[in-house]
């Protein structure tokens, strides 16, 4: 089973569409060409998920395309699905080749459909070469023939930048008409949009009723959205209770996804009396069911542990990723790759672990591919590969990866592993704010500000870094503070930066707190102030409690 909603746990992140054509539907009875059309999409669709033996293939395809080509177009007829010809239970491989092949053949006789397979074949790279420009321009096909699939997909890449020069406004815009239109999948993309996928266009407000609307017209994603996005907390204040009734509603209208939403927060008493017992139960039985989410919902629970509810079994955790890997998730199959190369569970295996990451990371997943880049710079795992692992952050670059552009501007920015190029590693990081990373922002912001890899521009950098703590970031305010205070900052303001380490603070960066004291002791940009610099000291001496953790861009 694929899931219905982005999340942070359990959770399979992108679902195929079914076989026939779905994206513009035909009107009146089936034509010769209709018909056809629709069986070369089935047919396609068996060719890339493996459930075709490439003679029984070949044989259905030869039939299409005489039947195609010695009939009356315009007859008025029924043909035979592609499973007649011989549809095998038994695993065969996947045909890339001859799924894009069906589905051209499905457009050359007027089926439009084939554009929006053609486009998630190159999009989704997995059993074809990853290539974004050939999905976009699929998708923009698509569009021009009313599909409306096929504008919401070129909104949501244009606005993400991917395959097409990146324009945030005029995406959303795009994906925001065609959800006033009445979309229930405008609505919910709507919603992904503007609650955090790109954080220069977040609009909290809007993207909950967005889900809202979406809900109300019978999509349950929308409702395990809503969930997610309270119980996160990372756009908008953490609601647990919140979170549960959405869960809930969503379960009771037949979503398996909000079912295991539901259970995990049994098992955590979030939001609802802890009942660890009836969560799990309600876990397994998806898993049994070989519903991966579930399988890798329990693999999780058993890898983290739940205090007073679930002890920590890494041997059991890495059971049910192994059984999600073999049940098809790709989820399931990165888990397993990183417990074996980190020998979590079992004893380590790197060269295991890192080529079952590889096989995916060589379908062109960005996920994958970080996290082989990941594994690869740390020591623990094995000898460190930093050629390696730049080119598989690389990879996942090319697709505007905030995360893999920040890890590739600090590799080439701190030169520990592999010699510095500071001026690489802003243009990595520059790349990494325009795809809406904040983390980057400071990284280009206070670059600027030192003339690091880019000409000194102290005003512009110093303002980029006043944006991102304005947001609310206490590590922003902190550096915010550093470089108002730097005594080779053109007019250093003593003031200015007391103030903003005192709000760093406030936010709970305690070191906040020793450095107003050392400026007070030394006398940096401030009147010399011993008193009032040992009361700094006192606080930061003072136990406290770590700092919320901030939104991480660092992690993947």
């Amino acid at each position: 089973m694929t899931a219905e909603a982005r999340a942070p746990q359990g959770s399979e992140e992108h679902a195929r569409p079914p076989g026939g054509a779905a994206g513009i539907e035909a009107e009146g009875p089936l034509t010769l060409f209709d018909a056809v059309g629709d069986a070369l999409i089935d047919l396609g669709d068996m060719f890339r998920d493996g459930q075709v033996a490439p003679e029984d293939g070949r044989r259905a395809f030869d039939f299409y395309i005489d039947l195609a080509e010695s009939g009356d177009p315009s007859a008025i007829t029924v043909v035979l699905p592609p499973g007649a010809f011989g549809n095998t239970a038994a695993p065969v491989a996947v045909d890339g080749y001859n799924a894009a092949k069906a589905y051209q053949t499905a457009l050359s006789v007027g089926q439009v459909e084939g554009l929006l397979r053609l486009g998630d074949l190159y999009r989704e790279g997995e059993v074809v070469p990853l290539n974004l420009t050939a999905a976009f321009a699929y998708f923009s096909q698509a569009a021009a023939a009313g599909s409306q699939t096929g504008k919401l997909t070129t909104g949501e890449m244009l606005a993400l930048g991917q395959g097409v020069s990146q324009d945030v406004e005029a995406g959303i815009a795009q994906v925001r008409g065609v959800a006033s239109m009445g979309s229930a999948s405008g609505l919910v993309l709507l919603g992904d949009l503007l609650s955090g996928r790109i954080e220069a266009a977040m609009d909290v407000e809007e993207a909950i009723a967005a889900y809202e609307k979406a809900a109300s017209m019978g999509r349950m994603d929308a409702l395990v959205r809503l969930g997610d996005l309270f119980r996160n907390g990372a756009a908008v204040d953490a609601d647990h209770s919140r979170a549960f009734r959405y869960y809930r509603e969503a379960m009771e209208g037949g979503s398996e996804l909000g079912r295991l939403r539901v259970a995990e927060l049994l098992v955590r008493g979030q939001g609802v009396k802890q009942d660890a017992a009836a969560g799990l139960a309600l876990i397994e039985a998806a898993a049994e069911a070989s519903n991966t989410d579930a399988l890798n919902l329990l693999g999780d629970l058993f890898s983290e542990g739940v205090r007073g509810a679930v002890s920590v079994n890494l041997p059991k955790a890495l059971h049910y990723f192994n059984l999600a890997a073999e049940a098809g998730s790709t989820t399931g199959k990165l888990r397993l790759g990183e417990m074996l190369a980190r020998g979590e569970g079992a004893a380590p295996d790197p060269e295991r672990g890192l080529t079952l990451i590889r096989e995916i990371s060589d379908t062109g997943s960005a996920r994958a591919a970080l996290l082989l880049g990941d594994l690869l710079t740390d020591a623990a795992v094995g000898p460190i590969d930093a050629v390696a692992a730049i080119r598989a952050y690389e990879q996942a670059a090319a697709q505007e990866d905030p995360v893999a552009l920040l890890r590739l501007g600090d590799l080439l920015s701190d030169g520990r592993l592999v010699t510095a190029e500071v001026e690489r590693a802003f243009g990595y990081y520059r790349r990494a704010m325009t795809a809406g990373s904040e983390t980057g922002k400071l990284r280009v912001g206070e670059m600027l500000v030192r003339g690091q890899g880019v000409n000194k521009d102290y005003a512009a950098g110093l303002e980029l870094v006043a944006e991102v703590a304005a947001s609310g970031r206490s590590r922003a305010y902190l550096l915010l503070g550093d470089l108002l205070v730097d005594p080779d900052a053109p007019a250093p303001n003593g003031a200015a930066g007391v103030a903003a380490y005192e709000r760093a603070a406030a936010l709970g960066e305690t070191s906040a707190w020793l450095r107003l004291g050392d400026l007070f002791r030394d006398g940096i940009a401030v009147p010399a102030d011993g008193p009032r610099a040992a009361e700094y000291y006192r606080r930061a001496a003072v136990v406290r409690p770590e700092p919320a953790a901030e939104a991480s861009e660092q992690s993947p």
